[in-house]
């Protein structure tokens, strides 16, 4: 799957290319410069767009900005997450953590851009760390879990193999996890590793964050003692 470049959908009506090309300069910027970082005005320019109220147009704010920009990169990762799904089947490994992972994780490497960058890969970890949650943005899987049925199945095949876990465990300990692949991908790709020795740099970091999955839970906290 080749990343979804304005250059290569020429079937595109002219509203939705430049919603694409703001789309995709957004996650550029909000990669490298922050989520809290560029203006909407500075996007806009950024993409070409002269008209500095663009972005209010195709997408009302920002926070509505952020959630397309999620919503379409998941949506093109889900046929590949399909095909991984379907193999780990047949071969009786949706059990197997490491295997799960691996469909959460690699998709990402088909995100490349013209460049050779990984954009939404940076955008992500941005928005893991500081946007998502109530205050922020969320995650398509968070609010129609039904538009990405790979991604939700996937996430659920995780959630019974750490079925011991309370739920709020596996959601941190899937997201460290994600965190560990994230960052060795961008690093791997920074530092101009290729071939095998960029495919032994990516196992490794999904073997890493099945093992940080499957750590002791740690000790429950004493309740704290009642002063009269």
């Amino acid at each position: 799957m080749k990343s979804m470049e304005v250059t290569e959908e020429p079937n595109l009506t002219r509203s939705e290319r430049t919603r694409l090309r703001i789309m995709r300069t957004a996650e550029r910027m909000f990669g490298s410069e922050g989520i809290n970082g560029p203006s909407l005005r500075q996007i806009a320019s950024a993409a070409r767009q002269s008209n500095g109220s663009v972005i209010q147009y195709h997408f009302e704010d920002k926070d509505n900005l952020i959630r397309e920009i999620m919503l379409t990169r998941v949506r093109e990762m889900e046929s590949c997450r399909h095909a991984m799904l379907k193999a780990a089947e047949e071969s009786g490994q949706l059990d197997d953590l490491a295997t799960l992972l691996r469909i959460l994780c690699l998709p990402h490497i088909e995100l490349r851009d013209p460049d050779g960058r990984f954009p939404f890969s940076e955008f992500l970890i941005e928005f893991m760390l500081r946007y998502r949650g109530p205050a922020g943005s969320s995650h398509p899987y968070d609010e129609r879990p039904d538009m990405v049925p790979n991604l939700t199945r996937t996430l659920k095949l995780i959630g019974r193999r750490l079925h011991y876990m309370d739920a709020e465990f596996i959601s941190r300990r899937s997201m460290t996890a994600v965190m560990i692949f994230l960052y060795n991908l961008i690093s791997a790709n920074e530092q101009g590793i290729k071939g095998a020795q960029f495919d032994r740099r990516i196992e490794d970091a999904i073997l890493m964050g099945a093992q940080a999955m499957l750590a002791p839970l740690p000790p429950l906290a004493p309740d704290h003692a009642t002063v009269d």
